[in-house]
């Protein structure tokens, strides 16, 4: 909405229609938007507004009510409380008043006629005085309004570790746990067979080795290792990809289930950093790490 209004601006055109570019922004924001933007630097062009927000109609020089495809009322602000409208009963229970009019002295017989120069003057000054109030009010600032973002340092917790690892299943981190360590084994086995095969010591009680048994001892061992590794990779793989969808479906709703004032106190881009780069730590960075 905000670039949109930034190229009807750049635009300069002497008719501007906007359709309710209100609706999806913040209250503060659409005030902002309102005062600084339609008012100021669209001013002194012909602005048409389509909008529910009601709180803009005194600064309206006409007024089109419509509803169910019907047009209901067409006039000024005053004349729309006064009309006996829906909206208008809507906005008199909410404490909207007309602008204040000029009346008549006692005995006489001339009535105050709002065509006259006297009356649009005074129309001009109330609605110049509704302006003023209406720009003193200050939008409320985010720095109050956005949650502070805050973070944990130091060491994992065990709690959080025990919930990690919960969501991969017993069975799996018990199954590549005990696969690493057979990997780790063999692999200690493969580098001393590859020290006895260059010192030429004697291996478990056996003397005489040639050197064609220690490449056949070492070449299994080296087989293996790449066997317990391909092994302890698949319910590796298996538990972390199933802690990734764990913690992103938690996620999900998790915000599908909050308040709507979490969604006021907190930035769309902090959300969004969760769901972005926090998953690929969690894809990439955690598994290299474990492993």
């Amino acid at each position: 909405q905000r670039v949109a209004f930034a190229r009807a601006v750049y635009s300069d055109r002497d008719i501007v229609v906007m359709d309710d570019p209100l609706s999806a922004v913040d209250s503060h924001v659409a005030t902002a938007l309102f005062h600084e933007c339609i008012c100021k630097a669209l001013g002194g062009k012909t602005c048409i507004l389509v909008t529910h927000h009601v709180q803009f109609l005194p600064f309206a020089d006409n007024i089109i009510v419509v509803n169910d495809r019907q047009i209901e009322f067409t006039g000024s602000y005053d004349e729309l409380l006064v009309s006996g409208n829906e909206l208008a009963l809507q906005m008199t229970a909410e404490g909207h008043s007309p602008s204040e009019q000029p009346k008549p002295n006692d005995g006489s017989h001339h009535h105050a006629n709002p065509s006259t120069h006297k009356d649009k003057v005074a129309a001009e000054i109330q609605r110049q005085k509704t302006n003023d109030e209406a720009n003193s009010i200050p939008p409320p600032q985010d720095d109050h309004l956005m949650s502070a973002e805050t973070s944990k340092v130091g060491e994992v917790d065990l709690k959080s570790l025990v919930w990690f690892f919960s969501i991969q299943g017993a069975v799996t981190v018990i199954s590549y746990v005990l696969l690493f360590a057979v990997w780790r084994a063999v692999g200690t086995v493969t580098d001393l067979m590859l020290s006895w095969w260059s010192t030429g010591e004697e291996i478990i009680g056996y003397t005489n080795i040639t050197q064609l048994q220690y490449m056949q001892w070492y070449g299994i061992f080296i087989g293996l290792q790449l066997v317990f590794l391909i092994l302890r990779q698949i319910p590796y793989s298996i538990g972390f990809w199933r802690s990734s969808v764990g913690i992103h479906d938690s996620m999900v709703r998790r915000l599908l289930r909050a308040p709507t004032s979490y969604y006021d106190t907190t930035p769309a881009g902090r959300i969004l950093a969760r769901f972005s780069k926090d998953i690929e730590m969690i894809d990439l960075v955690i598994p290299e790490t474990f492993n």
